[in-house]
């Protein structure tokens, strides 16, 4: 797809010690107005592959080079997030044409893989399954280790946009965004490759992770020590209630860890005409149903947000003249903590029991973590938060900067929060203008892709400032004594 660079403002900003020359985009508002159209443990399984060389990337007016030299290396230090638009758009929209389900994203991680080879980056390949660790940096092992992570794979719904580039897979669709996710790591990688020889004797992992929707590939990801090396990690996830461009996080919990559960309520069927000689477990379910949510969190404390959600009942049978054996209903519980959460199941397996007892029946639950892994709560740490916010303030500006509302949605990027310190970040894809409004999961889900080059640009600038923040600090403990200068962290937006 080939598409023009917009034309940049080349600005020089001084940045500590250095003159670093940047495009600079204020706000996040003119930001999205620019577009409109640990180790790895596991080496018998992850191949190391070293790519042949970097991608031709799009290039602003303003970026002059010589011809003789690699793309990516000449534009070391000029190399902007607006400059790679064009091709985070391209590369997104590829993506979102052929969609993939959980553990299945094979063509999806194959253009992933053929695009860190033009970059000239390295990376593991298969880990997961189907996902890809990469790596950039020259950090020896034990070097400081910052992981950013996309996920990659789609839904079970049929596109319903119309957009030209939907979805050619009836009944898959990326109607959550990790298409935008997977361009925006990719343009972080380019950013932060152009500028490698900057990033601090530190590492970066880049984490294309697969399984985000129901089969938690990232547990897989952390039981195969993807993170173990790791000293902090980041993720974004396109937010539709939020304008295009703003980046919103907050401290601590931010979504809810979840549990599907199914009960199933055994009675005794037989001629609906003769009730006294059947025990109706419909009866009983329903009775069930309709008292669940106040049972369940009857001794749980007020301030505690839950949810007890029941979104499916069935039966053996479809007779309007004959009782059932048997009736299940499953659905959904939510809280953001482990111990709320062990709370719930245990309160929801008794409630169940004992209320279809009442009724002459029996009752038990199945919490499906065979089928579908309980998701922790995502707890954002307080540390990487207040970083996270300072980095997004350098990127899109203060009033691009929003504190993020709680959210009953789960996500396992909870999985690598629990291994080390973390933060999730939403970043806003809303524009009403254009009628870019539909909500995560909903076959019309659309995103403003100005948005693309902010969350670029966040995730590239948050490795960068991580690493040179630590190697900042270790120069100040080396020169504790006596010395009076001490090297500043430097910061770079990417923007």
């Amino acid at each position: 797809m080939a598409m023009n660079p917009p034309s940049l403002q080349s600005v020089s900003i001084a940045r500590g010690s250095r003159l670093c020359n940047i495009h600079m985009q204020p706000t996040a508002q003119n930001l999205c107005q620019r577009s409109r159209p640990r180790h790895m443990v596991v080496p018998h399984v992850a191949q190391q592959h070293r790519a042949p060389g970097p991608i031709s990337l799009p290039m602003s007016s303003t970026s002059s080079v010589d011809s003789d030299e690699s793309t990516v290396h000449r534009l070391s230090r000029k190399l902007s997030a607006a400059d790679l638009e064009p091709w985070m758009i391209s590369v997104r929209r590829s993506l979102h044409a052929e969609p993939e389900l959980s553990f299945k994203e094979h063509k999806t991680s194959q253009f992933i893989r053929q695009q860190l080879d033009k970059l000239g980056i390295r990376y593991d390949y298969p880990v997961a399954r189907t996902g890809i660790v990469a790596h950039l940096g020259s950090g020896a092992p034990g070097s400081p280790c910052v992981a950013l992570r996309a996920d990659m794979d789609a839904l079970p719904i049929t596109e319903l946009t119309g957009a030209p580039y939907g979805s050619t897979h009836t009944g898959c669709m990326h109607a959550c965004g990790h298409d935008a996710h997977c361009a925006m790591l990719l343009g972080a990688a380019a950013l932060l490759k152009a500028r490698e020889r900057e990033l601090a004797g530190g590492r970066v992992k880049l984490l294309f992770q697969p399984a985000e929707e129901a089969d938690g590939g990232g547990k897989v990801m952390v039981a195969e020590g993807v993170v173990a090396d790791v000293d902090a990690a980041f993720a974004l996830h396109v937010w539709p209630q939020l304008p295009a461009g703003t980046i919103a996080t907050r401290p601590g919990p931010l979504m809810a860890g979840v549990l599907s559960f199914e009960a199933t309520v055994k009675g005794r069927g037989g001629h609906a005409a003769m009730p006294h000689t059947t025990v109706n477990p419909v009866i009983a379910a329903a009775s069930i149903v309709a008292e669940l949510k106040p049972l369940v969190t009857a001794h749980l404390p007020p301030y505690e947000p839950v949810v007890v959600n029941v979104c499916h009942m069935s039966s053996d049978g479809e007779a309007f003249n004959v009782v059932p054996d048997t009736v299940r209903f499953g659905g959904t519980v939510r809280a953001f903590s482990d111990d709320i959460m062990r709370q719930l199941k245990q309160r929801l397996t008794e409630v169940v029991a004992v209320q279809a007892r009442v009724h002459g029946c029996e009752g038990i639950v199945d919490f499906r973590e065979d089928k579908e892994p309980y998701f922790p709560p995502l707890v954002n740490n307080p540390s990487m938060s207040d970083f996270a916010r300072s980095v997004a303030k350098r990127v899109v500006g203060e009033g691009g900067v929003a504190l993020a509302d709680l959210t009953m949605a789960s996500e396992d990027f909870a999985f690598i929060a629990q291994q080390v310190p973390a933060c999730f970040a939403f970043l806003g894809v809303r524009n009403e203008e254009r009628g870019i409004v539909h909500g995560l999961h909903s076959p019309l889900f659309d995103l403003d892709e100005g948005a693309l080059k902010v969350g670029a640009a966040y995730l590239a600038s948050l490795a960068h400032d991580y690493l040179s923040q630590r190697a900042a600090a270790a120069t100040q403990r080396r020169h504790a004594h006596g010395t009076q200068h001490h090297e500043s962290a430097s910061s770079f937006t990417f923007s």
